[in-house]
């Protein structure tokens, strides 16, 4: 891992994280999410840290399924040269303390429909860790608005594999790299 020297600061040193926007949850399937920032400083040791949630409104079980990835897993911004990529816990070592930029050989490509069943009442909720995208050529966190959007498909209980969703809804968030301490 590249170090600094301890008089030496990082490029994004001073900067934070924020929600700019969260999209409406989709009142016709019973969801409602969310996402909040955990910790906002964007610091060497350590990268800053969102929550999303989704809770079942509705009174009955709801199955749902996310396309190609998992249901909040590894998120890309829409946009990766700036950009920014959303982690798990599982990718806890990043290359640099310079750039918090994980190598493109750190991330496997998931291929696969990955689903969840929520309860009524039941909230799923993950935290993400927020790096630098590996697509990025210039300076890490650079200021801006990072828009992420994951695609959601509703089907009903029992569905076979081959069924058609029920419905389909793409639901995202708008995060923002500042150099204010606002949340």
């Amino acid at each position: 891992m590249t170090r600094l020297n301890d008089d030496e600061k990082p490029p994004f040193s001073g900067r934070f994280l924020r929600v700019e926007h969260v999209d409406s949850s989709p009142d016709e399937f019973g969801l409602q999410l969310h996402a909040e920032v955990v910790r906002s400083e964007i610091g060497p040791e350590r990268p800053p840290r969102i929550s999303i949630s989704v809770t079942n409104t509705s009174s009955r079980a709801q199955y749902w399924a996310t396309p190609y990835q998992k249901v909040f897993g590894a998120i890309d911004s829409i946009e990766q040269d700036p950009g920014l990529i959303l982690l798990g816990d599982g990718f806890l070592t990043f290359p640099s303390d310079v750039t918090l930029r994980p190598t493109n050989q750190n991330l496997a490509v998931d291929s696969k429909y990955h689903s969840l069943t929520l309860d009524p009442n039941e909230t799923l909720q993950r935290e993400r860790n927020v790096w630098d995208s590996p697509e990025n050529n210039g300076e890490p966190f650079q200021i801006g608005t990072y828009r992420f959007e994951s695609h959601y498909e509703q089907y009903s209980p029992g569905a076979k594999a081959d069924e058609q969703p029920d419905g389909r809804f793409e639901w995202g968030f708008s995060l923002a790299v500042t150099a204010e301490t606002r949340d």
